[in-house]
């Protein structure tokens, strides 16, 4: 089921990772205004967002972990990999944030809330902590705080690397316990052992076979006739279609994974703006009288479309140049502090 490979030369593979853990985020969202409505999975459309996250937090938790490996050990490793963090995360999350407050309330029916308690969450990446404030401004934001938390800890975790074994014991109980036993901390206990099944792939360099992909997809049926709860189906299918595209990576120059890696080099932007579009698109609709319903297929390209075209500017026109400033700032920032502190002892 599990086979020693490093997936970490495979960059088309995970990009292609990401593109699919995009869609299924985005076709997840996109039934509301039955704007894409597709028939056989309309009624799993909340399994199938799950499954995304799923993917996502899997991914995260190896690249973080591959991250972390290759930064922490260098000198001002700890600074590099703190500065790469933020420029990835950040500066699109603060435009999109500023986009949801500013101009989203005004352009479609959503309840924004702007509140000076729920605009601090946001800033300070808080907003799925208790009490969980994240559905204020923009739903899907709330992936970002578990996001966040792993960045911060990754570095400790990985200072402690040599109790890797501790890490899955603590991971893995936490996830059955939670099967069993309602909490407040739900999300975390959740997704605290994905991001360590991915933590546990890149510190080995294992990769999941065939035989995962087709035995978490049987596992996945029969836990859905068993009444299992639908974040351990999700998490099951999650990392069954982790390790079906690993096992099809010998198809990594296919047309196929490459528009799939194509969406997963633009799936941050795809991610945060999906679902403002998706609410901006359905309420115009509405008011204009148009039935989506009507045309399905002219509706569904065309909204798949514009999210795609928007993702893209956003990822050409906002996410590089600002990763590229952001590191640049920081940098030169982190420069004149260690020179001011040579010069003091001098």
């Amino acid at each position: 089921m599990i086979q020693r490979y490093n997936l970490g030369k495979e960059t088309a593979v995970i990009d292609a990772l990401r593109g699919i853990a995009g869609l299924l985020v985005f076709l997840s969202h996109a039934d509301a205004y039955n704007l894409i409505r597709i028939k056989p999975i309309a009624h799993y459309s909340g399994y199938v967002g799950a499954i995304g996250v799923c993917v996502f937090f899997v991914l995260s938790g190896y690249l973080i972990w591959a991250s972390a490996g290759r930064l922490l050990d260098r000198p001002h490793g700890l600074r590099t990999y703190a500065i790469h963090r933020a420029a990835r995360i950040m500066p699109l999350y603060y435009v999109a944030l500023g986009f949801a407050a500013l101009i989203f309330r005004h352009v479609s029916g959503y309840p924004v809330e702007v509140g000076f308690y729920d605009m601090v969450r946001h800033i300070t990446f808080t907003q799925a902590l208790i009490p969980d404030v994240s559905r204020a401004l923009n739903p899907v934001l709330w992936t970002l705080t578990f996001e966040m938390i792993f960045y911060v800890a990754a570095p400790a975790l990985f200072a402690l690397r040599s109790f890797f074994p501790a890490f899955i014991i603590i991971a893995a109980s936490s996830f059955i316990l939670c099967q069993f036993v309602a909490s407040p901390y739900f999300k975390f206990l959740n997704l605290m052992p994905l991001f360590v099944l991915g933590m546990w792939l890149a510190h080995y360099r294992l990769a999941p076979t065939w035989v995962c992909a087709v035995a978490c997809a049987v596992i996945g049926i029969a836990l859905g006739l068993l009444g299992a709860k639908a974040y351990l189906i999700s998490s099951v299918w999650g990392f069954g279609v982790f390790s079906a595209m690993v096992w099809l990576r010998g198809f990594r120059s296919s047309l196929a994974v490459k528009a799939l890696a194509w969406v997963g080099v633009i799936s941050y932007s795809l991610y945060i703006w999906h679902y403002m579009l998706i609410e901006i698109v359905g309420w115009l609709l509405t008011r204009v009288g148009f039935m989506p319903s009507n045309y399905p297929v002219s509706t569904g390209v065309g909204l798949t479309a514009l999210t795609l075209a928007v993702s893209w500017a956003s990822y050409r026109y906002i996410e590089l140049p600002a990763q590229a400033s952001v590191r640049r700032r920081l940098s030169k920032s982190f420069a004149v502090h260690n020179l001011s502190a040579v010069t003091e002892k001098s």
